[in-house]
């Protein structure tokens, strides 16, 4: 790539940039109204584009996929600047799918919008508003034009699979002392799959801690390695309340088709 052409397409990461601070604006007005499902959201989507452009401002093509981690990831491998600088996101992570899929709440009457509270709308923001400020501050340093050679269609290795599995369970098992925990999804079909996947990861447990909480516990405690998972943490007694009265179709799907990982021994 030609030194103008590299320049010209990473001029483009301001746009991307731009809109996340729009998107900002937007979860503070949301925040403000009361509206916590979707400040949380649009604090998500913030971060995102924030992301995305840090990976434009590097010279390459940002992936189409949402998961925060994931990018992060990616940033870290292109640009040294962003290598350097400590981030806290992963309580803002816990609200990527919430807004999105309300039949993955538990219970059966509460929306998403009567679960969030303010108090965790408000992390979610402040999380999102110190991000946007130390992209800010990285999208100043110039970099020297290079030819990203990034690309999207790596796999993962059974073994990879086998061993981040082990290490998953260890560390949910710590912190929940589960029921069951049940992979599913594409990593439960035995195939290939993307470096850029994240894991589905159903954990059954008894917990007295909100849905968000258990969400965040959750990824904070299994941090470290790839594949990143995406966690759903129901009691017992919501799992059996989704599954028997309600029907629903992806935990049926998940049951069916999903590989228990471990499952606590009967005293």
């Amino acid at each position: 790539m030609n030194e103008q052409k590299h320049e010209t397409k990473k001029a483009r990461h301001i746009v991307w940039f731009r809109q996340g601070e729009f998107d900002l604006k937007a979860s503070k007005l949301s925040l403000d109204e009361g509206f916590y499902e979707w400040s949380t959201f649009q604090a998500v989507q913030a971060v995102e584009k924030a992301l995305k452009s840090v990976i434009v401002y590097a010279g390459a093509n940002p992936p189409r996929i949402h998961k925060l981690q994931t990018l992060m990831g990616i940033c870290n491998r292109i640009c040294p600047e962003f290598k350097k600088t400590k981030f806290e996101f992963r309580f803002l992570e816990s609200f990527t799918f919430i807004s999105r899929y309300p039949f993955l709440l538990p219970g059966r009457t509460k929306t998403p919008h009567e679960i969030i509270t303010r108090p965790e709308a408000e992390r979610a923001y402040r999380q999102a508003q110190e991000f946007l400020k130390k992209i800010s501050i990285i999208l100043s340093h110039p970099m020297e034009p290079q030819e990203m050679l990034l690309t999207y269609d790596e796999m993962f290795t059974k073994e990879e699979i086998e061993n981040r599995l082990e290490v998953i369970k260890e560390k949910l098992i710590a912190v929940f002392d589960p029921e069951k925990i049940i992979l599913f999804g594409r990593f439960a079909r035995d195939e290939q799959v993307s470096r850029l996947s994240t894991m589905d990861i159903l954990v059954i447990a008894k917990t007295d801690s909100s849905f968000i909480e258990r969400i965040f516990k959750a990824r904070k405690s299994t941090k470290e390695g790839t594949p990143i998972i995406e966690p759903l943490v129901y009691t017992p007694e919501e799992f059996n309340l989704m599954v028997d009265d309600e029907g629903e179709s992806f935990l049926e799907t998940a049951l069916k088709e999903g590989r228990v990982i471990y499952e606590k021994p009967k005293q």
